[in-house]
């Protein structure tokens, strides 16, 4: 799928690797999230400056944080093999990363942020999930394919469908223009 216009770009569903390959050919910067490159790429076919520009790393200078539930979560944190090692240790190989957690730390840019707070916005999150208040879709616009995934097999309409099935309605849904109302 080609970016054309504005218009075009805000109708349709573009995977990452679609987005980046974007910014590649018109020189903007790729390691964003993907949200992030979507609003780069608006303001970019909206000729107006672009709100995300990643700060430049020296990868040879990046040290890997002390990993201890008392030690501050800093601008080097990764979530990286050894991070997910380190948070398996204290919650358990039913540990995975959750958007939750990034908006905790990325919320308070002045506070003290600890790797005990990260466990504790974790734990919250689980049980947020299981009640059906997880507050991460109020701070994340991304993954439109999870959200109609999630609508698909909630409607009873869709009762009994394949998988097969519900990728085809993802697929007609993308070609609709109305993918960017989820």
């Amino acid at each position: 799928m080609k970016i054309t216009s504005l218009g075009d770009f805000k109708k349709n569903y573009y995977y990452r690797t679609d987005l980046v390959d974007f910014c590649k050919s018109h020189g903007l910067p790729t390691n964003l999230m993907k949200v992030e490159l979507e609003e780069n790429i608006i303001a970019f076919l909206g000729k107006r400056s672009l709100p995300h520009i990643p700060k430049q790393r020296d990868n040879k200078l990046w040290i890997q944080d002390r990993l201890a539930l008392d030690a501050e979560v800093t601008d080097n944190y990764r979530s990286n093999q050894t991070t997910r090692a380190f948070f398996e240790s204290i919650i358990g190989k039913k540990f995975s990363f959750c958007a939750a957690m990034m908006n905790y730390k990325k919320g308070r840019p002045n506070e003290r942020v600890t790797y005990k707070d990260l466990v504790d916005v974790w734990y919250q999150e689980q049980e947020n999930r299981k009640s059906g208040r997880s507050t991460t879709t109020k701070y994340y616009k991304g993954n439109r394919y999870n959200k109609f995934v999630k609508h698909y097999y909630s409607d009873p309409a869709n009762k009994g469908n394949t998988r097969k099935q519900m990728i085809l309605a993802w697929e007609e849904f993308k070609k609709s223009g109305k993918v960017n109302s989820l």
